[in-house]
This record gives structure tokens, C-alpha cells and sequence, in this order.
């Protein structure tokens, strides 16, 4: 907060503008002090000199994405120093698209005054066999055991806010957002588990889980036409490759800033196979899906948004009697998946932010079901003072 423009001004107003302690020693020949005036050792000063000085250092854009002011997993040491105060704008986005980084690593005793958002990444939807917080599995992997305790699990989602440093106070402001990412929602199967449905991505830009069946187990890939392995357009734009008709990967995107998730679409006007985005995923948690029957190929979890506060979305049903499993809102879990008859069911939506990702359904045949991945923290780490008037979502 900036000192005052008029009246009395005394050299411990100034002192606690740096960061000081009210009532203790302190000259104005001290280096954070005359940092205020940006005057060097014994030089010559007036008081006057420090009216509406402020030890406030604004947090300036590392350029736009979507439109938005932006920073990409930042530390507080590389824009102030030990004491100072790091200011985040009404319009800026500080973001992780690394569930295991925060968005804003406060290393140094400092003081944090947010009046735009901070987002953790979200957690992955779970596939039919990949593990907890692992990459998606090869193709080979695809007749591992059935047994195996967080196969199909949604990724956890990652923290907005990670304090390594003690002496560190955080204030957020009236309409200013701390927000962990969203879990991952795990998958939904058919036992014998040759058929996967896969969870939603949680809210914070995180990618739906790939669906698994018979010949269509999703590596990435989508067919290009033609054969875009290098280059061409659809690399280009999307950076995946393939051959073939032209079809587009099955996948659910996360979205970028202030954006709900993605898939590529296809259309076969003005040519042959030509791919576009489509933004109709999650606003923040992506919704989950139900399991086709055995031997037939399921859907892809669909992608996590990065809109604050976000909406929930329910799941496209496409004719399954699976109970729908919708992408949460902030603060709200992702829907569970359940038993569509018989021994398939629906994998589970992604959490909004600061939530958990909602159960998946495995079948009749394992007891050992599909859960979804833990909620972001809002902030984590070592002990700190928080003031907030403004809204955050997930653990403090």
C-alpha cells in the first residue's frame, strides 16, 4: 500500500512500507528504505522525498494467450526482493500447465496481493489402463492384469500456490481467484475390460482420458490427409500426425486461458478431411462418459476448461443407460460414474477447480473401481498469513 501523498510522514511509516516491523530501528540510510527513491549509500534525503512511494512491485505480462495477461509458473524472487510486495493485476493469469508446479512458487518473505487469478494445472482423466499420475500407456500395455490398484485412476490436480519461504503473507482481494486445479475423473469400463470409456480432465486445462476398445485403443494420433507425419496442415496447427481418411484423434483438449476444452471436428467442406477446433468441453471439470458394450470402441473423457468460476456440464449420453458423470464447476467434484447394467458402466467427470475427480466405473467383475484424482490445492507449503475477501477453491 503506498504512503500517503500529504500531511505527517514519519521514518517508521516509511519502514513498515518496506516490509519492517512498526517501532523498530531503522535509518534512512538503510537499503531497502532508500530503495523506495532509488538513492544510493549516504547520500542526501528529505522525508518529503518518500510521499506516495510504494513498496509495491506490479507483476507486468509475459505477453498474451487468448487474449489474456499472463505468467507461466513464476517465483516471487525473480520480480521483488526479500520484503517486498508483489502485486498481481485485476487482469492477469498466473498458470501452471504442470500439475506437479504451482502457478506462483513464493520463495522469499514477501507479501502477495492478488487481484487477478491464480490457477493450478488440472489432473488427466484416467484411461482404461493407464496408472495414477503416469503418461498414458503404449499400445502394448493394453493386456496388463485387470487387478491392478490405480489403473484407469484420475491425475491429481496441481496447486495454484506453493510457499517454500516463511515471513510470507498472502491477501487476496474482492473478486480475485486462488484456484488448485480440478482431479482427474477416472475411467469407466466393461469387464472383461477389452472396452474403456475415459474420464473427464479436470478443471484447469487438463486432457480427457483415452478410450480403449478393440481396434481403436488412442494413441495421440488422428489420420491425416494426406500424409501429414511432417507436415502440412493439420500438423501445423494441431501437432499430431498420421495417414489415412482424414479422421481426426478421438481426444478431449484442455482449454487455454478464459477457454473451455476442445476436440478437433471434421469436416469434408471445402476439402477432404479438414480439422478445426471445437470448443464444447468443460468450462472447468470435462464431463466423463459411458462405456460402450464389449467389443465395441467407447469415447474419449472430454478436456478440462480454464474459466473461472466455470459451469458444470453434464455428459452426452449417446444412447447409453450409463448415468451421465458431468464435468464439475468450481468447487464442485466430478460426477460419478455407475453401472449401466450388466458388467459396463461410465467413467467419471473431472473436478472443478479445487475439487476431485468423480469415480469410475469398472464392471461387475472387480471390486477394485476407477477413482478419480485428488483436488488441487489452492495454496500449500510452509505456514503463511492469508487474507482473502475474494474467492478461492481447494485447500489453504
Amino acid at each position: 500500500m503506498a504512503l500517503q501523498t500529504s500531511g505527517a510522514i514519519s521514518l517508521n511509516d516509511i519502514h513498515v512500507e518496506v516490509g519492517g516491523t512498526s517501532g523498530t530501528n531503522c535509518s534512512l540510510n538503510d537499503s531497502d528504505i532508500r530503495s523506495l527513491i532509488s538513492r544510493g549509500a549516504n547520500t542526501q534525503q528529505s522525508l518529503l522525498e518518500y510521499y506516495g512511494q510504494s513498496n509495491e512491485i506490479p507483476l507486468t505480462s509475459a505477453g498474451n494467450v487468448n487474449g489474456q495477461a499472463q505468467r507461466k509458473q513464476i517465483s516471487a524472487s525473480s520480480f521483488i526482493s526479500s520484503g517486498g510486495t508483489l502485486s498481481i493485476p485485476s487482469n492477469m493469469w498466473v498458470w501452471s500447465d504442470d500439475r506437479t508446479v504451482a502457478a506462483l512458487t513464493v520463495d522469499i518473505p514477501c507479501t502477495i496481493i492478488n487481484n487477478g487469478k491464480i490457477i493450478g494445472k488440472g489432473g488427466q482423466g484416467g484411461s482404461g489402463l493407464r496408472v495414477k499420475n503416469l503418461p498414458h500407456p503404449t499400445t502394448s500395455a493394453y493386456n496388463a492384469g485387470y487387478g491392478i490398484v490405480n489403473l484407469g485412476t484420475g491425475s491429481d490436480g496441481g496447486p495454484a500456490i506453493n510457499v517454500t519461504s516463511s515471513g510470507v503473507t498472502i491477501i487476496n482481494k474482492s473478486g480475485a481467484y486462488i484456484a488448485g486445479g480440478g482431479g482427474g475423473g477416472g475411467a469407466g469400463g466393461v469387464e472383461p475390460m477389452n472396452t474403456a470409456a475415459g474420464g473427464g480432465g479436470g478443471a484447469g486445462g487438463a486432457e480427457g482420458g483415452y478410450r480403449v476398445g478393440p481396434g481403436s485403443f488412442t494413441d495421440g494420433q488422428g489420420s491425416g490427409w494426406p500424409n501429414y507425419t511432417t507436415n502440412g496442415p493439420q500438423y501445423s496447427q494441431f501437432g499430431i500426425y498420421g495417414t489415412g481418411n482424414g479422421n481426426g484423434p478421438s481426444l478431449g483438449y484442455g482449454g487455454e486461458l478464459n477457454q473451455r476444452g476442445w476436440y478437433v471436428s471434421v469436416s469434408n467442406s471445402p476439402n477432404y478431411g479438414t480439422w478445426s477446433k471445437s470448443y464444447t468441453h468443460g468450462y472447468a471439470g470435462g464431463p466423463g462418459g459411458p462405456a460402450s458394450g464389449e467389443d465395441q470402441a467407447s469415447m474419449s473423457g472430454q478436456g478440462g476448461g480454464r474459466i473461472l468460476p466455470g459451469s458444470r456440464l453434464n455428459s452426452p449420453n449417446y444412447g447409453s443407460s450409463a448415468t451421465t458423470s458431468y464435468g464439475g464447476a468450481g468447487g464442485e467434484a466430478g460426477g460419478n460414474g455407475n453401472s449401466a447394467g450388466g458388467y459396463g458402466g461410465s467413467s467419471g467427470g473431472g473436478g472443478g477447480w479445487g475439487a476431485a475427480g468423480g469415480r469410475g466405473y469398472r464392471g461387475a467383475f472387480t471390486s477394485v473401481q476407477c477413482q478419480g484424482g485428488n483436488a488441487g490445492a489452492a495454496i500449500t507449503g510452509t505456514s503463511r498469513t492469508l487474507s482473502n475477501s475474494g474467492t478461492i477453491y481447494g485447500g489453504t
